[in-house]
């Protein structure tokens, strides 16, 4: 019997939604996967490509610490101490991409050794990297970076805000998990290989065993990273409870428009920041590369093939997602760096909109010249001095000292660096206490989380601004030069 044309079309549409409906549904045989036998964890010993070569293989390596995460990486660190050193305005984008490859590990790190998946070579690289991150880019209260030389103890504005609390939980954690780590973890707790590689490796300017006198050194360093990060952990709560309450007793008397951020200061001097800046940019970039021949020497020491050289698989997106990441912030922060060495403080578009000349020719340098196009620009005179907006010059003395901490005995200031809480909360406190003039409260606190100019600038900016009011006209640099006459 003959099916009209379109009743064919039909059956055969609806039959093969049919097979299609149990080809899905039936069950699928798998081939059954490998199990370790009881005592024998992760890490195995597979045949090498070669006669008689050691490769040790583990479930989640290129996960963990593949050759396109481990690049990453560290280019995040070396965008991260660059800007520390010469790009203050890239400086909150490295520290975020530096804490957000962290951010990653921890949350690998914790939930795979929670569920039986992080073998003791696997904990090993991971601590690598993540002490390469602590040790060298990552700022609680900026002391690593530049702020501070370029507008002295007031810089410590540029933080305590959320990214300043994200990076110390972030401490912490690495802090607490590397502790337990070393001190359980290579005992025993976590599983280790098995043959050849049984054995976990390390690199501490000699090829060490992991569970040697070396693990004795790291539990010494991560139980003081834990009294220190923790310490500044339990003060730090009295940061955000300050400002809640700000908050209230701002709301209570009707200020709405001033800001409740809290006042944080530091008791170094300027010379005191600036020698710890000197020392910490050569020890920060010394552990990069440390950290950086650290785990390539152990991962060489250990075996681990699939994630070295050609092996790495850099293609796939788990290996080209982070190393993607980490080279584009790093040359942005080149570029801008060397858009800020070429010249300082100028970040105006490179061309004008409308060429003065637009018929005139003009070639690019040939032979010996091509290296001008390296020059440094003809800067303007604002450059070769840091001024603020309103035309004020910077200029500090090795023992200038932030204003909340001026008369305050060396114990003290030091502990105020240590723990900037401490003192926004007694600022907070001792304005709150007086009300009496709640009006001249609201400017105080208003005023609270703003940065102020050196006191011995203060009375001549006063004088100099009241003139430029009166003159729109005045441009930066006719007020630089102005406020050099009178000091």
């Amino acid at each position: 019997m003959a099916f009209p044309k379109v009743f064919r079309g039909r059956a055969s549409f609806a039959a093969l939604v049919t097979l299609l409906a149990v080809a899905t549904a039936s069950p699928v045989a798998l081939p059954a996967q490998p199990q370790d036998p009881p005592g024998q964890g992760l890490t195995w010993q597979v045949q090498g490509n070669n006669p008689g070569e050691i490769n040790c293989e583990t479930d989640r390596s290129s996960d963990y610490y593949g050759l396109g995460v481990r690049l990453g990486i560290y280019m995040a660190w070396l965008t991260g101490w660059i800007a520390n050193n010469w790009v203050p305005e890239e400086i909150a984008g490295a520290m975020d991409t530096n804490a957000i490859f962290l951010f990653a590990l921890v949350i690998a790190v914790v939930r795979c050794t929670s569920t039986d998946l992080v073998s003791q070579m696997d904990g090993v690289m991971l601590m690598h990297l993540a002490g390469g991150t602590i040790f060298s880019v990552i700022s609680i209260w900026g002391y690593r970076t530049c702020w501070y030389t370029k507008e002295g103890p007031r810089g410590i504005a540029n933080f305590g805000g959320f990214g300043t609390h994200l990076r110390l939980l972030l401490c912490m954690a690495v802090s607490t998990y590397g502790l337990w780590f070393w001190y359980f973890g290579m005992a025993g707790s976590l599983k280790s290989g098995t043959g050849a590689c049984q054995v976990t490796w390390t690199f501490f300017f000699a090829k060490l065993r992991a569970d040697g006198g070396i693990r004795k050194w790291y539990i010494f360093k991560y139980v003081v990273c834990l009294i220190y990060f923790g310490i500044m952990t339990a003060v730090s709560i009295i940061g955000p409870i300050s400002r809640i309450m700000k908050m209230a007793w701002l709301a209570r008397y009707k200020f709405f428009r001033t800001s409740s951020r809290l006042k944080y200061a530091t008791g170094y001097t300027y010379g005191e920041l600036r020698g710890i800046f000197a020392v910490l940019r050569f020890t920060n970039f010394f552990w990069i590369i440390f950290s950086m021949v650290t785990c390539e020497f152990t991962l060489n020491y250990n075996h681990v093939q699939s994630v070295l050289g050609e092996n790495g698989r850099i293609f796939f997106p788990s290996q080209l997602i982070p190393l993607v990441i980490g080279a584009s912030s790093l040359i942005r922060v080149v570029y801008i760096g060397l858009e800020e060495w070429r010249a300082p403080g100028d970040h105006r578009p490179s061309l004008e909109e409308a060429p003065t000349e637009p018929r005139r020719p003009n070639p690019l340098p040939r032979r010996r010249d091509l290296f001008k196009l390296f020059a440094p620009t003809s800067a303007d005179e604002r450059a070769s001095s840091p001024i603020t907006e309103d035309g004020a010059l910077l200029h500090f003395e090795n023992s200038d000292v932030d204003e909340e901490m001026i008369g305050k005995p060396r114990w003290c200031r030091y502990l105020v660096s240590y723990l900037p809480w401490l003192q926004a909360a007694i600022q907070w406190w001792r304005i709150r206490n007086e009300p009496e003039n709640p009006t001249a409260d609201s400017r105080q606190l208003e005023h609270a989380h703003e940065p102020r100019l050196p006191s011995d600038l203060e009375k001549a900016t006063e004088r100099r601004r009241e003139t430029w009011s009166s003159d729109d006209t005045l441009t930066a640099v006719d007020r630089h030069k102005s406020l050099n006459d009178v000091l």
